[in-house]
């Protein structure tokens, strides 16, 4: 049953619209790619490409936090963590 989900699990991938939340399906891949059986590695093979251009959707890019915000680290700039353009 794994192989075969492993097989056709781009196909959701493919229907998700640009703001769907697609965790699940994240999360379904995941864990099929962390199996050690050869069968579902060979299945997720010929959608590689597909998997990993639909993988991170808008929806799952806009909840990632915005780096750029104050997150209250007042460390100052060094030469070794180069913030702020310092070099």
């Amino acid at each position: 049953m794994r192989t075969i989900t492993a097989a056709c699990i781009h196909e959701p991938f493919l229907l998700a619209q640009p703001m769907e939340d697609i965790k699940k399906l994240q999360v379904t891949l995941l864990e099929l790619m962390e199996e050690d059986h050869k069968d579902i590695m060979l299945a997720l093979i010929p959608n590689t490409r597909v998997l990993t251009e639909k993988f991170c959707n808008e929806h799952a890019m806009s909840q990632i936090p915005d780096q750029n915000k104050d997150n209250g680290d007042n460390t100052p700039p060094t030469k070794n963590n180069n913030y702020g353009g310092f070099s």
